[in-house]
């Protein structure tokens, strides 16, 4: 089945950072902060983009028999 993780995109999650930047001289100097992101492999399926099935064991459904 499909990772259930908030975000997770085939396997991989977007994770926000901030780059500052001095923009100016003397007096006139500002810090500007921009926010990107990176992907990074989902911690919850650890890049699959899938997870087993939680009702299965050893990919038989329990409940059949």
């Amino acid at each position: 089945m499909s990772c259930p993780y908030r975000g997770c995109i085939s396997g991989r999650i977007s994770v926000p950072y901030f780059v500052e930047e001095a923009v100016g001289s003397g007096m006139n100097r500002q810090v500007i902060t921009h926010k990107r992101t990176r992907k990074e492999r989902c911690p919850n399926c650890d890049g699959a983009g899938h997870v087993d099935c939680i009702g299965c064991n050893d990919g038989f459904d329990r409940g059949l028999r």
